[in-house]
């Protein structure tokens, strides 16, 4: 071995020794890397290696390991347990992440494996339902979405065009819900409560929600009761109360009430020509001016009852009269998708329907349609 040269520890071939600091070597220079260096306190056998043997031992012994285990076996001498003056070679962050997905691939297929067991031990059976769910959740989520950059002014004052557009792009405008629209519960409606019911929407904004009123559930005796002794101090004859009909609207503020007219020779229907012009007094339009606002051809909803309480006379069988104790509500996009997903049924146009059939029959009518 000539004078100046060591060998090396790892590799066992002899080389120059290198500068006694390693800050001065440069690692872009190859002949740097073949000399020989002391990183640590060893002496004699132990004393020296190539920088680069160092260095790719090093990243064998950090390769091997996980992340999170102890790397001091490439920063530390196992020999005279002090720290090497020449720090491992960091590597790329896709290298340690692609190291960290590959150390922990058993953990993470067998989580996945845990879940979905318990996935299909727990709920595989309802498989249908919750790609159900999750279909009406991004229905919801696609029709709110606009509502949530406030185009609520944008909808009421654009031109008729525009907002046609607006409804075609995001789905709404081909349900065509609006005050008049009759929803009937198909026989998929989950809820009790609306389970084979006949609903008459007379409110509805995109993005504030929708109202409407059940035609066709009983209401509660002590309710009906309760009503009739409010409104006694205005009725100077009591067979009038036996004109009007009751109804529950709906779950919410069933303290609060509407009343729904109904008459087939009266406001847009009035005519000279009708075959029921015969059965009123007058003109139908001023007959019925005062029941409230006209959803349908015939059918008015308002919420004074004073007109029909100041008729003493009996009135003729073309006329319903029909107090709906409380009303249903949808917030934005709820009755939107809940027609998406088949819980109702949109009928329009169906004044006709209104007029001839009686509250608890207007189930099985529309539902047969």
């Amino acid at each position: 071995m000539a004078e100046g040269e060591e060998t090396c520890r790892i590799c066992l071939e002899t080389s120059s020794l290198g500068p006694v600091s390693t800050s001065k070597l440069s690692e872009s220079l190859i002949p740097d890397e073949d000399r020989l260096i002391s990183p640590c306190a060893c002496s004699g056998t132990q004393a020296f290696v190539h920088f680069k043997c160092l260095r790719k031992w090093q990243t064998a012994v950090m390769s091997s390991r996980r992340p999170s285990a102890n790397l001091s076996p490439a920063l530390i001498c196992s020999v005279c347990t002090q720290k090497f003056s020449v720090a491992p070679l960091r590597p790329a962050l896709v290298v340690r992440i692609w190291k960290s997905l590959t150390n922990y691939s058993y953990e993470v297929a067998g989580l996945c494996i845990v879940l979905c067991a318990c996935y299909l031990a727990l709920a595989g059976h309802n498989l249908h339902s919750l790609l159900e769910e999750l279909g009406s959740g991004l229905m919801l989520a696609r029709e709110v979405f606009p509502c949530s950059f406030q185009f609520t002014a944008l909808e009421d004052k654009c031109s008729s065009r525009t907002c046609s557009l607006i409804g075609s792009r995001w789905g709404s405008g081909r349900l065509n819900l609006q005050p008049g629209t009759l929803l009937v519960a198909t026989p998929a409606m989950p809820s009790p409560f609306f389970f084979g019911s006949v609903v008459l929407l007379y409110e509805h904004k995109r993005c504030s929600g929708s109202r409407g009123l059940v035609l066709n559930m009983q209401s509660e005796e002590q309710r009906i009761s309760e009503w009739e002794k409010k409104m006694a101090p205005a009725i100077s004859n009591p067979s009038v109360l036996g004109r009007i009909a009751h109804g529950t609207g709906g779950p919410l503020a069933q303290h609060d009430w509407m009343m729904l007219n109904r008459c087939a020779c009266c406001g847009s229907l009035s005519s000279k020509d009708s075959p029921c012009s015969s059965q009123i007094e007058g003109d139908g339009k001023l007959y019925s001016k005062d029941w409230g606002q006209e959803l349908l051809p015939g059918v008015f909803l308002g919420r004074d009852v004073s007109p029909v309480f100041v008729r003493s006379k009996e009135e003729p069988a073309i006329f319903s009269h029909q107090v709906l104790h409380g009303h249903a509500e949808w917030f934005v996009g709820q009755l939107w998708s809940e027609v998406k997903r088949g819980l109702w049924v949109t009928k329009q146009n169906a004044s006709e329907i209104l007029l001839s059939t009686p509250p608890h029959e207007l189930w099985h009518v529309l539902i047969r349609e």
